[in-house]
């Protein structure tokens, strides 16, 4: 018998993962919290496997809390990696790099709640 999900229930799990997402990101520092912004923004916005990134530094240091060196050093950081290109001021993401940003974000998640 499979088990049965009321929408009260649906939203508790939603709540819970986002609670749990929220705790990670207060204790990331650096390029980890930068990358687990990356990777957020890969799953909602890729296009075909693909993510181009036209954001500001600064709309990205706001958007992660980060100050605005440490969200450069971040970015030169996964570029020389190869885990973004940078093209100009945009940032490019595709399915691979992705999945290296998505390790880096799943080994934290995993020290965090071990």
């Amino acid at each position: 018998q499979s088990e049965s999900y009321g929408l009260s229930d649906f939203r508790d799990r939603i709540r819970f993962h986002e609670t749990k997402r929220n705790r990670l990101y207060l204790f990331l520092q650096g390029a980890d919290r930068l990358a687990l912004l990356l990777v957020e923004w890969f799953e909602k916005f890729n296009r075909n496997g693909e993510l181009c990134i036209n954001e500001s530094r600064q709309s990205i240091a706001d958007e992660t809390g980060l100050c605005l060196k440490s969200v450069s050093r971040g970015i030169k950081k996964f570029a020389g990696d190869g885990l973004i290109t940078k093209k100009g001021n945009q940032i490019l993401i595709d399915q691979e790099q992705y999945e290296g940003l998505r390790k880096i974000v799943n080994e934290n998640m995993d020290s965090f709640s071990g």
